[in-house]
């Protein structure tokens, strides 16, 4: 008995294309079961390739990774179908994903036995609102097939770099790239000297515009929460440059409430632990 007969359904290359034809599955390609035909969220695979294929799961995206695809409201009708199909997979595959449509108006009631059946039998549980967003997921696992975690993560910095630590959080402020943190750092050597300069002092400093210079300084000075002014009547106004608008929303929420006055956290306090530990 010949090798099943794999039907194409979308072919982003040559070579998907000629492991089709052999009959074997494409190694770029997520193999889909013939369960899944007419599932409207096969139309939505745009950055990867698919095709039928003879499987137990409904969908594979890798040698040991697989999804199986549950209806919410299907699985209310058939309640015995989910244990079944996971009895079926078992432990075949290391990363197990249930993709869950959630096409119910209320769905607490049953997401909670789905919930409880994927715990149970150690499936990874990922629910989705749409067609779409299903077929994104199952790209995303497909696509990061042959990555570690680290690509995930992003940029590393190591605990006891404290430079570093220092320059992604410059990094953070609007327009300051890295060529104004080298800048910051030759010119001021320590955080709690640049966190004390005076906004002369840093536009002395090459490449800081007079916006730049402004939000820098801003940073280190202006208070972590909003401050409140207390008009002499006792209700609270907001700070000056508020609008018109926001000022008498904050108004008719001090005459119902009369909120205490926010506490300032002022940005210096931190800077001496900072320097000590650049220090050692």
């Amino acid at each position: 008995m010949g090798p099943p007969a794999n039907r194409v359904q979308s072919i982003s290359s040559t070579a998907v294309a000629a492991a089709s034809k052999k009959g074997q599955p494409a190694p770029s390609a997520i193999l889909v079961s013939e369960r899944q035909r007419g599932n409207p969220l096969l139309q939505y695979f745009r950055n990867v390739s698919w095709e039928f294929a003879d499987i137990i799961p409904d969908y594979q995206m890798g040698e040991q990774t697989c999804a199986l695809f549950l209806s919410l409201k299907y699985s209310m009708v058939y309640p015995k179908y989910l244990n079944a199909r996971m009895n079926s997979v078992k432990t075949a595959y290391r990363t197990r994903v249930l993709l869950c449509y959630v096409d119910m108006e209320d769905p607490a009631g049953p997401l909670e036995l789905v919930t409880k059946a994927a715990f149970i039998n150690n499936w990874s549980l990922i629910c989705a609102w749409s067609s779409e967003e299903m077929a994104r997921y199952l790209e995303t696992f497909k696509a990061f097939e042959n990555k570690g975690a680290d690509s995930l993560m992003g940029e590393r910095v190591e605990e006891g770099d404290v430079k570093a630590h220092f320059g992604k959080a410059l990094l953070k402020i609007k327009s300051v790239n890295k060529t104004d943190v080298a800048t910051l750092a030759g010119t001021f050597g320590s955080l709690k000297a640049l966190a004390n300069a005076s906004m002369q002092e840093l536009a002395m400093c090459p490449g800081l515009g007079e916006k730049k210079v402004k939000r820098i300084f801003d940073a280190f000075h202006q208070p972590f929460l909003p401050t409140r002014i207390r008009s002499k009547s006792g209700s609270a106004t907001v700070s000056a440059g508020s609008s018109s608008a926001a000022a008498g929303q904050a108004a008719a929420m001090a005459r119902a409430a009369k909120p205490r006055a926010a506490a300032v956290v002022p940005f210096e306090s931190l800077l001496d632990d900072a320097d000590d530990m650049i220090d050692d």
